[in-house]
Formats: C-alpha cells, sequence, structure tokens
C-alpha cells in the first residue's frame, strides 16, 4: 500500500527544512573535519597513532552502531519525530569542548582534555545517530526519491561552497600566533556548535506527514513489527550487495585520519595547509554535490555509487606516490588527497542512503537506513586498524592496503543494479 500524499504546503516546508538542516551540517562539521581537523587536533594531546585513530572509531561508531536498535525501538510507532530530534542533544557537547578549551584543560591537562573530547564526540555521534533513523523516516515519505536526490545534492553544494570560506577561515586560525593552540582549535569547535544552530531550527519546523499506521497501535503489534521487520529487510539481496559495496569502500577510512599527520611528519607541510586540506575537500564537495545530483536524478543513485567508488582509490594511491617520492609535485598537490575524500563522502548520503531509501518498501524506510547503518558500524573499526597498522608496519603498507579494499569495493558497485522497492509479501 502506498504512503498518503502529504499536503504541498508540507512537501514544500520540509523540503526546505532538509535542505537547511544539511546545509547547516555541511557547513558546521568543515570546521570539525573528521578527516583533517579532529585528528590534528588530537595529536596535540597525545603521540599514540592508535588514540587518533580512535577519533574516527568513535564517530562512526556512534553514528552507525545503534540504528538498528532505534530502527527495531521505533517500529510500529506512527509518530518519528520525537525520536529525530534526539539529535539536538549532542549539539550541546561541541561547545562543552570549546569552553574546556577556552579554559586551558588541554594546555594544563591533556590527557584529561582527550579524554573529555572522547566523551563529547561519543555524545554528539549517538545522538546524531539516533535522530538520523527517524529524520530519514520521515523525508523517505515526505519526499519523492530523485527529487530527494536532487535537493541533497543541492544543499551539499551550497554547504560545501561555504565550506571553501569555512576551509580558508580554519588556515587563517591555525597560522595566526595570537591564536596559538588551545584557542584556535577553541575556536573551531565553538564555530561548528553555531553553525549546527540553523540545522536545529529546521529540525524543530519539520512537519511529518501523516503516518501509515494508525495512530496508537497496540503494543503487541508493535512488538510483532518490531520481530519482524530486521528480517526482511536482510532478507533482500541488494540490501546485502550494497552493504558489501559500501564497507569495501570504507577501507578508505584506514588511512584517512593519518593523512594529515603524514602531511605533516614525513611530507614536512606546516599545520596551516589544513585551510587548503579543507578547502580542498569541500571544493570537491561543491563540484560532486552538483554531478552527483545530476547524475542520481538522471540515472538513480547507483550510478552515483559508482563515480564515488572510482574517485575513493585516488585518495590512497596518491598518498603513497607522494610518500614514496618524498618531495617534488606530488607533495605540493597533496591536498588531491582531500578533493578525492570530498567526493566520496558527497556520495554517502546522495548515492548510498538514497539506494537504501528507494530500495525499501513503504514503511521500512527507517529500518532499512537503520540496519543498514549499523552493519556499516564495522568501518568504525578502520582507523583503529589503520592506527595499529601504522604503528607496527609503515605507510606504505597502510595506503597500499587501503587502496586495495577501495579497489574490490569499486568492482561491486560495477555490479549494483537499479534501485527499485521490491515487492514485499510481508506487508
Amino acid at each position: 500500500m502506498s504512503s498518503p500524499i502529504p499536503r504541498p504546503s508540507y512537501v514544500r516546508r520540509n523540503a526546505i527544512a532538509h535542505v537547511v538542516s544539511r546545509i547547516s551540517a555541511t557547513v558546521a562539521l568543515t570546521f570539525i573535519g573528521i578527516t583533517s581537523v579532529m585528528p590534528a587536533f588530537a595529536r596535540h594531546l597525545t603521540a599514540s597513532a592508535p588514540l587518533v585513530g580512535l577519533v574516527g572509531t568513535i564517530y562512526y561508531a556512534g553514528l552507525l552502531l545503534p540504528q538498528a536498535l532505534v530502527a527495531r525501538a521505533i517500529a510500529g510507532w506512527p509518530r518519528k519525530k520525537p525520536f529525530a530530534s534526539a539529535t539536538l542533544v549532542g549539539r550541546l557537547a561541541l561547545f562543552v569542548v570549546a569552553a574546556a578549551l577556552f579554559a586551558g584543560t588541554a594546555a594544563t591537562a591533556p590527557a584529561q582534555m582527550l579524554a573529555l573530547f572522547f566523551v563529547c564526540l561519543a555524545v554528539y555521534a549517538l545522538s546524531a545517530g539516533a535522530g538520523m533513523v527517524g529524520w530519514y523516516d520521515i523525508i523517505g515519505r515526505a519526499i519523492p526519491t530523485r527529487t530527494r536526490i536532487r535537493l541533497d545534492g543541492l544543499a551539499q553544494a551550497v554547504g560545501a561552497t561555504a565550506g571553501v570560506g569555512a576551509g580558508a577561515l580554519i588556515g587563517w586560525i591555525l597560522s595566526r600566533p595570537e591564536l596559538a593552540f588551545p584557542t584556535n582549535y577553541a575556536l573551531l569547535f565553538a564555530l561548528a556548535g553555531l553553525f549546527l544552530v540553523p540545522g536545529s531550527l529546521a529540525l524543530l519546523a519539520l512537519r511529518e506527514p501523516d503516518p501509515t499506521a494508525p495512530p496508537r497501535a497496540k503494543a503487541g503489534n508493535r512488538d510483532t513489527l518490531r520481530r519482524g521487520t530486521l528480517g526482511r529487510v536482510i532478507s533482500d539481496r541488494r540490501f546485502r550487495r550494497v552493504l558489501a559495496c559500501r564497507l569495501l569502500i570504507a577501507s578508505m577510512d584506514l588511512a584517512t585520519p593519518f593523512y594529515v599527520i603524514h602531511a605533516a611528519d614525513v611530507l614536512g607541510l606546516p599545520e596551516a595547509a589544513i585551510g587548503s586540506f579543507t578547502i580542498a575537500y569541500t571544493t570537491a564537495a561543491v563540484g560532486a554535490s552538483l554531478l552527483y545530483g545530476a547524475i542520481g536524478g538522471r540515472k538513480g543513485p547507483h550510478a552515483v555509487i559508482r563515480v564515488a567508488g572510482a574517485a575513493a582509490i585516488v585518495s590512497p594511491l596518491f598518498a603513497l606516490a607522494a610518500h614514496l617520492a618524498g618531495g617534488g609535485w606530488v607533495v605540493v598537490a597533496y591536498p588531491v588527497v582531500f578533493f578525492a575524500l570530498g567526493m566520496v563522502t558527497s556520495a554517502y548520503i546522495v548515492g548510498f542512503g538514497n539506494y537504501l531509501l528507494a530500495l525499501a518498501p513503504d514503511g521500512l524506510h527507517g529500518a532499512y537506513i537503520g540496519l543498514g547503518n549499523t552493519f556499516l558500524g564495522i568501518q568504525a573499526l578502520a582507523p583503529m586498524v589503520g592506527g595499529w597498522l601504522l604503528a607496527s608496519t609503515s605507510y606504505t603498507v597502510l595506503f597500499s592496503l587501503s587502496a586495495l579494499g577501495v579497489a574490490l569495493g569499486f568492482v561491486l558497485a560495477l555490479r549494483l543494479p537499479p534501485a527499485q522497492p521490491r515487492m514485499d509479501p510481508a506487508r
């Protein structure tokens, strides 16, 4: 049975809320980039590569692992907006980190500051992951797939364009002697929190379409739905295939936290180069978002995944080339590594997220996103494994293994079929 069509005012309102939320998050997270700023910040507090890798592990584990539990918990509840609002809680954690840095905790007690940072990062990621399930359940019902892809592409392009300016500001902040550590990073975390405010207001303005389920499902019926939902999702062969593709492409995260460390420690690039890395990352996100919006709107999200899979191979291979060269134009062009990362990250929602939403039978959008992201939580181990590999072997081994895993993911991406909802006999 198809979902009832929301009133036009709901569609417009939710489309605006979705775009504003995406732009807000894109700009905010630029200031504390998981691939650049956060690893560099953690390196100020510890010399341990595994602990630097723990930044990515905490973030991805908190964001992805709980989502299947959340999807199961909210299955059968007609209204999902209260669950989507969970993301508001974790956003306050960024201000806690900023306040601690302004107070000088990083200089007087770096170990305690690192622990506080890890806790706040976990709170932020957990709340964002929990809220994402409810948010995409609503958006999946409210906005048609190809329209949603175009909106995602537009939002990412606008957000990334603003992120180019944010990258220049990051470089300026990190290069100013009067803004020495930890004041420089305190400003970055505070700016991230402030730029999340418009997205928070957009979430509050979100209007949920009329539910497809009765307003008050009985507890027994909800329990039956919860028990059957996850099995129905796992039985979808295309769900399993796109999941395997995404996990292999996530092999890039073996090396991702260490590119900025490699640039500073091995290639001798200054910390202010993080600004140029961020500009490269966000510039790529602008172009890729427009490209993916056009490709996805015409051919579907599977085509987006193929392009992103090809781009994902570039980062570890270029870093490997720069490492082996040790100097020359390859080192100067090191921002190419982050340009490729920006292209891949821009495909996570436009490509993979919309592919899962397009696969889902009516009423299972949240379950497909939640269960898919929970399985993808395996990628949270990649930065820690990468840190262990780096400590045990070398950058050559790390970059080579990352490139090999991504290449296998690209091959699988070429075999992905177009995404269409399956006929679900259980409904």
